[in-house]
């Protein structure tokens, strides 16, 4: 099932004219004048690609497409229709074509990252929900390790490690030092 219809997606291209036929008649210069199955193939490309970044969080192909779904879906499709009407001429950045299918490029992007929920059932794999390729969980609160836990800091031998305030020659050396700057502040008052 298509997310949106070749009538649909001729409307978007037209700017609201309805009744129109296949291919149109009069000619609108623009893409809605490829004949339908072009424009079904357009349909069908934007739905992959809808498909491809929902996969991952939801489940694909959506059954009862949203309203936002249909929009994207014409978005897209208009897209890569006036790309094949325009023979991949380059677009101007303030066409509305253009500027519907980078708004509608960045939230699916921001869908398949997980910083975009949609009201769709979960992908569900054996009955739990997968993350698919979104970004990791980590459920775990406090510090994991420190820099004594994988042994990543100099090597101090037996002199300590400064950065812990362990004892080893280091802190001894360290807490001298201390004691004398302490002394010597006391000497000037």
């Amino acid at each position: 099932m298509s997310y949106s219809t070749v009538e649909q997606l001729r409307m978007v291209l037209t700017g609201g004219a309805t009744g129109l036929t296949d291919p149109p008649n009069p000619k609108t210069n623009t893409a809605a004048d490829l004949p339908n199955e072009t424009l079904s193939d357009a349909i069908d490309e934007a739905d992959g690609m809808i498909d491809a970044a929902l996969a991952g969080r939801y489940e694909t192909p959506v059954g009862t497409p949203t309203t936002l779904l249909k929009s994207w879906s014409r978005s897209i499709a208009a897209y890569l229709a006036t790309c094949i009407q325009r023979k991949s001429a380059d677009f101007a950045d303030n066409d509305p074509i253009v500027r519907r299918y980078r708004m509608t490029a960045d939230l699916l992007d921001k869908v398949s990252r997980g910083t975009y929920v949609l009201n769709l059932p979960a992908n569900t794999v054996d009955g739990t929900t997968s993350a698919g390729a979104g970004d990791p969980i980590n459920l775990f609160e406090g510090d994991l390790f420190d820099g004594t836990d994988l042994d990543l800091g100099p090597s101090w031998g037996d002199i300590g490690y400064p950065w812990d305030g362990r004892a080893g020659a280091y802190g001894r050396t360290r807490q001298l030092s201390v004691d004398a700057i302490d002394a010597m502040l006391r000497g000037m008052q």
